[in-house]
């Protein structure tokens, strides 16, 4: 009985142990993913997942899923909407796909490599495998997305390129650290930590460090020529304004000239010569003072000339 509940609890430390460190370095991962934030460059989570069931087994499977699940829902949770069901169906399928892919690989790695790594056989079968076996999660993840409407059919290729290109990075970089931690046999790997685990290290920094750098160079690129396209587009609409209010004024003191009086054929042969040139102006008008005595006189011109039941109101 004894040996059977430290057994429960030492799976359920496991799985709690493998659950926590997927989902932080999911959360940094993502932190590195393009709009819409699926599909990061490397995705640690694929390694850590694979070198834990190798070393675990498929008892730390629950740990992979969950752990997708919650990585998958971060976005959803922090958006105004919060987790609605299709954000929850959309973050099932990478759930999915992660178990399968943990589950395949490590099934695979156990049949064909042998644990220390420790030939160039084992070496170019390890990479093989990171290569293949990243195919199950990006197309099982990314069609689910794509059928419950989250992502569109038009990108879904490229969407799909880069989720296996960070889940494939992933495992080369995140597997030979974490068996360095737990792997088997634990005297080789220990050995291992300066050898293999400082190139993996420096390796991923490097690799993280060059994809920052030309995001921000890219970034940058195309906000200087939106900056200069926003400049131009500011100084025609400057332009086109100021002779606007250029001509306004001309036509105010010549409309407010005593020894000078315009009828209103004048002023709409102004008026016209103005705007028919200059289609971004749909209109103008010329509003005529009239003094309490001249109203009279003022609605019959109306009334004769623009509209039979025209009046001052």
């Amino acid at each position: 009985m004894n040996n059977r509940s430290g057994s429960l609890r030492s799976l359920v430390l496991a799985n709690l142990g493998l659950l926590a460190c997927y989902f932080v370095a999911g959360r940094l991962g993502l932190l590195l993913a393009l709009p819409p934030g699926y599909a990061s460059p490397i995705f640690l989570p694929a390694g850590l997942a694979l070198a834990g069931c190798v070393v675990g087994g498929a008892r730390l499977l629950p740990a992979v899923a969950l752990g997708s699940l919650a990585v998958n829902l971060v976005y959803p949770f922090l958006s105004p909407g919060g987790v609605s069901a299709t954000a929850f169906a959309g973050a099932c399928f990478p759930a999915l796909g992660a178990l399968l892919q943990a589950w395949a690989g490590s099934a695979l790695f156990r049949r064909y490599i042998d644990p220390a790594i420790g030939s160039g056989r084992d070496v170019v079968r390890f990479v093989m495998l990171a290569a293949g076996v990243t195919v199950i999660n990006s197309t099982i993840a990314l069609t689910g997305m794509t059928l419950v409407g989250i992502l569109s059919w038009d990108t879904v290729a490229l969407d799909w390129l880069a989720w296996w290109m960070g889940d494939t990075i992933g495992i080369l970089l995140a597997a030979p650290l974490t068996w360095i931690v737990i792997g088997r046999p634990r005297a080789l790997w220990s050995r291992r930590r300066l050898l293999v685990g400082l190139p993996l290290l420096l390796s991923a920094g490097a690799f993280i460090a060059i994809y920052l750098q030309a995001d921000r160079w890219e970034n940058n690129q195309q906000m200087q020529t939106f900056r200069l396209k926003a400049q131009q587009t500011g100084d025609l609409l400057q332009a086109q304004f100021s002779e606007h209010e250029r001509f306004i004024y001309a036509m105010a003191k010549a409309l407010n000239d005593p020894r000078r009086v315009l009828s209103a054929e004048d002023f709409g042969n102004l008026a016209h010569g103005y705007l028919d040139q200059r289609p971004e102006l749909l209109s103008m008008a010329w509003l005529t003072p009239v003094a309490g005595g001249e109203r009279a006189a003022f609605e019959a011109w109306g009334r004769a000339q623009v509209a039979p039941d025209f009046a001052i109101r």
